[in-house]
């Protein structure tokens, strides 16, 4: 809720945010955890507390906190075309997209993250891939 003040009376008063005002806050707030808070500790109770709602809002909006998290990460992420590098070999064009990628994810403190990856990953590590 924000504070207004009563013309008649010149009272503050609260008025409930609603729609993309609430949307926008739940989210600012989920990424500032995320800047302190690792994902395995981060709950949709603390996610709303920080928000100044209740979790129910939250339940309305997103199933799990897994989804508030993505949604907040993608709204950070800048829309923008990622131009395809052409450094003349593979090699080089992947090393530079590695680059733009690690540059944006470090941005997102990533090592907060990691638990969503592990669990978006249904428990298998990184290294299980290679």
């Amino acid at each position: 809720m924000t504070e207004q003040t009563d013309q008649n009376h010149g009272q503050a008063k609260r008025t409930r945010r609603r729609g993309a005002a609430l949307e926008a806050d739940i989210l600012a707030s989920t990424l500032t955890l995320l800047e302190t808070t690792r994902y395995e500790d981060l709950t949709m109770e603390l996610i709303a507390r920080h928000a100044h709602t209740n979790k129910s809002v939250l339940y309305r909006r997103w199933p799990s906190k897994t989804d508030v998290v993505l949604a907040a990460i993608r709204s950070r992420i800048p829309v923008q075309q990622f131009k395809e590098p052409d450094t003349g070999t593979v090699h080089s064009d992947l090393l530079a997209m590695y680059d733009e990628i690690f540059t944006v994810m470090e941005q997102m403190h990533y090592g907060n993250i990691m638990g969503l990856l592990r669990e978006r990953l249904h428990g298998i590590s990184i290294g299980d891939f290679f």
